[in-house]
């Protein structure tokens, strides 16, 4: 339903410009594309959102900025949400969230997802070693991890065999619960993980 105005990190102006926007919200990364705006004269509000305050900051101040408001009942109840998140007890567990498997990559440090799944008890053990936000690691590092679930980022919600077959190769013995995240919930810095995370809570046993 969102019109494509070309690739994420270069942004289309001509297709912008087609669509005769009000407000152009632009991620922090984007000073081309900005300079461009500028130049045509078209409002835009930049956000930059690495992490949950961050994700509310921008909400506070879109709000603000483009609707003259400070808040509203929606964001006032997600914010409550993610308050109550926040101050459950959930049971520490070691994970490692996996966005790739050949070769493998997983989500590390200073991530949006790995702050978000900490909420319900994920211990990242690749935030323990990388100081980059998305590893590309190797085979033996992760045949001496123990995790007690894997989380692998893909689309739809049926498990890959190829998955399955990396993970009965690197963890014979001692194989993580497997849990699925589908991008279409989990890929993007927003509300939506936050709103999905309850289901997960389920799925791991976490009640």
């Amino acid at each position: 339903q969102i019109p494509v105005i070309g690739p994420m990190l270069m942004p289309g102006i001509e297709a912008t410009l087609a669509k005769r926007p009000d407000w152009v919200l632009v991620d922090g990364g984007s000073p081309l594309y900005t300079r461009a705006l500028y130049s045509h004269k078209i409002k835009y509000l930049t956000i930059h959102i690495e992490n949950i305050n961050d994700l509310v900051e921008s909400a506070h101040l879109a709000l603000k900025t483009l609707y003259f408001q400070d808040s509203t009942a929606e964001l006032t109840d997600l914010e409550s949400k993610i308050a109550v998140l926040r101050h459950t007890a959930f049971k520490a567990f070691p994970c490692l969230i996996l966005l790739w498997h050949s070769p493998p990559i997983v989500i590390g440090p200073g991530s949006f997802l790995s702050e978000a799944l900490s909420l319900i008890g994920c211990k990242n053990i690749a935030s323990q070693k990388w100081a980059v936000t998305y590893p590309q690691i190797s085979q033996e590092w992760l045949m001496r991890q123990k995790p007690r679930v894997l989380l692998y980022l893909q689309m739809g919600e049926k498990l890959n065999a190829d998955l399955k077959d990396f993970v009965s190769r690197i963890w014979p013995r001692e194989p993580p619960q497997i849990i699925i995240l589908n991008t279409d919930y989990f890929a993007r810095a927003s509300f939506t993980p936050l709103l999905h995370l309850s289901a997960l809570v389920t799925e791991l046993g976490q009640q």
